[in-house]
């Protein structure tokens, strides 16, 4: 199958969303990654005998394999799939966990952390714990790597005092009062709203900022544990 001139190829990724074969238009595989959990295992680019080599570098979600190095880019750092470990310590230090080189917390196959931040229970992006009381909850560390996150980046929405706020509260929301005189805590909420557990990006909003963009976020008279 070509359209305009293009081959068109199917990937079949996995309950990660890691591709796993790809096929082409004849069902023949021409790439084929059946790879041990941590993803040290070659890829097969030439699965079927006959075909030529094919060349597709993604690998664990949010990861490309790079050639010259051997290691996976995951954005925010470097993976090695050798040793199951991230090239670079964890940008937080301790506050990420005691296994600052650590690839979600050694469980490759129930999660997966697309940015070499943060890992995304099972399978999925951070959930918001608002939605569901079911679903799992944000952790402390899960938490301060969003708000670090948000902190150090120049094109974040936050002001310089809330910045200076986030950082002397050990990346944790800034707080301050509101018109009626309660202590508030700003929340993280998910990109794009309303569908919340499935946002690839959280942005720093106060309250009722966040009430006012999602419907399904209710406003309580209790400190926001975010």
């Amino acid at each position: 199958m070509a359209a305009g001139g293009v081959d068109v190829y199917f990937i079949h990724p996995d309950h990660l969303d890691t591709a796993r074969v790809i096929v082409n238009a004849n069902n023949q595989k021409v790439w084929l990654w059946d790879s041990a959990p941590f993803g040290d295992t070659a890829a097969n680019e030439q699965p079927t005998g006959g075909l030529p080599n094919f060349t597709f570098n993604l690998r664990l979600p949010g990861q490309q394999y790079d050639r010259e190095t051997g290691t996976h880019y995951n954005y925010f750092r470097d993976y090695e799939a050798g040793t199951g470990r991230y090239v670079q310590s964890d940008p937080i230090g301790l506050l990420g966990g005691l296994s600052t080189y650590g690839y979600v917390e050694q469980s490759p196959l129930a999660n997966f952390d697309p940015l070499g931040l943060a890992r995304g229970p099972n399978g999925r992006f951070l959930p918001d714990p608002n939605k569901d009381p079911n679903a799992p909850k944000w952790t402390d560390t899960d938490r301060r790597k969003h708000w670090e996150k948000h902190c150090e980046d120049p094109n974040s929405p936050l002001t310089d005092e809330e910045r200076d706020d986030i950082r002397k509260r050990g990346y944790r929301g800034p707080q301050r009062l509101n018109e009626d005189g309660e202590l508030e805590t700003m929340e993280l909420s998910h990109e794009p709203i309303p569908i919340r557990d499935g946002g690839t990006e959280t942005v720093p909003r106060w309250p009722a900022d966040h009430a006012a963009v999602d419907p399904h976020r209710h406003l309580k008279k209790k400190k926001c544990p975010c």
